[in-house]
């Protein structure tokens, strides 16, 4: 399996530690709920791609997206493709090469960024220099779908319409392709973070409502979906004051852009996002929903939600999180637990509080095994 990390430094800056000579953290035990380890984990992998197989179309997974997400989670599969998976990895692979567009993107119609994100996702997993090739000419093509803001957006349409979910795509799909991270598209996508982080000293957007009431950028590090909106909705500050909600997918998602995009672990942007996941660490649901009304609220979005902490995680480079509470949460083991004990008979994982297309097995199950291949270390 093949590994990415960024050109940036990973071992200075410790995990949200207080200060230096604080006392040791205590170290969680593992949760007892499921038995979680790697062994476990890796057979509950196999599983998970023997139901990706039933819903197999002889061909590919349907469409180019779905296609990439899945064909990803085989290629990450720890150990290597199973020798009989072989065969449906290299046509869903071929699949992809043969609906690149003469632009470079490869999709249908629509949702092209995420689509052609998926796509170069699976075939920068995989040995030859066709698809080598394919994933370099649809990474030539995201580049154009970057904004003024310096976001991406689900296409070519509107002007400046970007979010930080189409963008972290872009972002990791961009470096897995190859792109340096010393090209300008990374530096432009640096103004549209700071723009979706809830830290004043680099953010100080500020949106009017259609009421007229004016959202204000809180100061707890974390994120939200666009400079306009938050999909955890609105919060009353102290002072009176309304702010776009932080929530967790969002902040995993910031985290690992700016990795990606070059900023240390010491920028204090960087410092902010961990501060806020350390703030709300979690693997049992999406933080930073209000879940006063409806207590399943931090469902939404939850299997994409450990998909990007994974991702961000593993990036960052540390083995453990230490949490609100002070305990050093071994967030591998965390996730495996968490995983394993949500994966269905069928080996699929589905979200029952579905949002975000996680209804579909198919989505979620593509989405926790790649999650779970960063847990089997």
């Amino acid at each position: 399996m093949k590994r990415f990390l960024p050109p940036v430094g990973l071992a200075f800056f410790l995990l949200l530690s207080a200060c230096s000579g604080a006392e040791e953290p205590a170290v969680a035990p593992r949760p007892e709920k499921a038995s979680a380890t790697v062994e476990d984990a890796l057979a509950a992998y196999d599983r998970g791609l023997d139901y990706l197989k039933t819903r197999f179309e002889g061909k590919d997974f349907g469409d180019p997206g779905l296609t990439g997400l899945a064909t990803a989670a085989f290629l990450r599969r720890p150990g290597g493709v199973r020798p009989g998976d072989r065969e449906l990895v290299k046509s869903c692979l071929d699949s992809l090469v043969a609906h690149q567009k003469p632009n470079g993107g490869i999709y249908d119609q629509a949702l092209m960024n995420y689509v052609t994100c998926a796509a170069v996702m699976a075939l920068a997993e995989a040995e030859g220099e066709e698809y080598r090739k394919t994933a370099a000419r649809a990474a030539e093509f995201l580049k154009t779908l970057q904004k003024p803001s310096g976001g991406i957006g689900y296409s070519d349409k509107h002007p400046d319409e970007s979010d930080l979910s189409n963008t972290q795509f872009a972002v990791e799909s961009l470096r897995k392709a190859g792109v340096p991270v010393s090209d300008p598209v990374f530096s432009k996508a640096l103004k549209f973070l700071q723009s979706v982080q809830n830290r004043t000293e680099s953010n100080r957007t500020e949106y009017s409502l259609k009421d007229g009431r004016i959202v204000a950028v809180q100061d707890d590090g974390g994120a939200y979906y666009k400079p306009s909106e938050s999909k955890a909705g609105i919060r009353k500050l102290p002072d009176g004051r309304i702010a776009f909600r932080s929530y967790g997918s969002m902040t995993y998602a910031l985290l690992k852009c700016y990795l990606l995009a070059g900023l240390p672990k010491d920028d204090p942007r960087v410092q902010a996002a961990v501060k806020w996941i350390k703030d709300h660490y979690t693997v049992e649901e999406n933080p930073g929903f209000d879940t006063r009304k409806d207590p399943r609220a931090g469902q939404q979005g939850y299997f994409y939600y450990l998909y990007t902490m994974a991702k961000a995680l593993d990036l960052l480079g540390e083995t453990r999180i230490i949490d609100a509470d002070g305990i050093a949460r071994d967030w591998r083991a965390d996730l495996r637990a968490a995983l394993l004990s949500r994966q269905r008979e069928d080996g699929s994982w589905k979200n029952e509080h579905s949002r975000w297309m996680e209804a579909d097995p198919l989505i979620a199950t593509s989405y926790a095994l790649t999650a779970l291949s960063y847990c089997t270390e």
